[in-house]
């Protein structure tokens, strides 16, 4: 017979492992509960951008055929202008921080009140209007060509944008109970630069070249017929 004394040490061995495999077991519950968080906030985004996007599809296709065939940023007369244009660093990096720091700011003022699903609902919907606007404009007037150049025209600066913006729009869709953090504001802060300097040196370089080497390609294509 054990004495009790050697019982203690036996017992308190069972009850240590005991609340390690339960402090494992809620630790992966709740890792796969936030997973399970984040893919619904996925949906509930998405279920907003789409239908805008299908909303500029059918308004650029069925609406605005009269304007589709005028001159615009996918037309094939822009790109031929384009060869000669010089781009003034300062206004351009005045003209970025207007166009993406504007409605950044008002988003996350915004994402503070009580309005916050309201406005990250007609942001998601505009953004998909525009998206959608968009491809179907480049599609329709240049064709694989056109949606080669929107993808250029948002590479690499987008992928630092919608980390930033998913961040505001996930807090938005969250419960009453979600917290705003240090953490949270130094990582938008940082994808937002990120995504601003990159589109200012890395991606204006790039249309810089793609968007001549379309137009020096359709200047050669003019004159095939006087090679023949």
């Amino acid at each position: 017979m054990k004495s009790d004394n050697e019982k203690i040490p036996a017992y308190n061995e069972i009850s240590i492992k005991s609340k390690v495999q339960n402090g494992k077991r809620i630790s992966n519950c709740a890792i796969q509960g936030g997973i399970m968080k984040v893919f619904h906030v996925k949906k509930q985004l998405a279920a907003l951008f789409m239908p805008g996007f299908l909303i500029g599809i059918i308004y650029v296709n069925f609406l605005a055929k009269k304007y589709v065939a005028a001159p615009d940023l996918f037309s094939e007369y822009f790109l031929d202008q384009f060869r000669g244009v010089q781009i003034d660093e300062k206004e351009y990096l005045w003209y970025l921080l207007r166009i993406r720091c504007v409605p950044f700011f008002m988003l996350s003022g915004l994402a503070l009140t009580k309005l916050k699903k309201v406005s990250a609902g007609l942001f998601l919907g505009w953004t998909g209007i525009s998206v959608g606007v968009l491809v179907s404009l480049a599609a329709s007037n240049l064709g694989m060509k056109g949606c080669l150049l929107c993808l250029i025209g948002v590479s690499p600066q987008f992928l630092f944008y919608i980390p930033a913006y998913f961040m505001i729009l996930k807090y938005c869709y969250e419960s009453e109970d979600g917290r705003w953090n240090r953490q949270k504001t130094i990582f938008v802060g940082l994808m937002m630069s990120l995504g601003i300097i990159t589109e200012l040196y890395v991606n204006l370089e790039l249309c810089v070249v793609v968007y001549r080497l379309c137009a020096a390609h359709i200047v050669y294509r003019s004159f095939a017929p006087f090679r023949r």
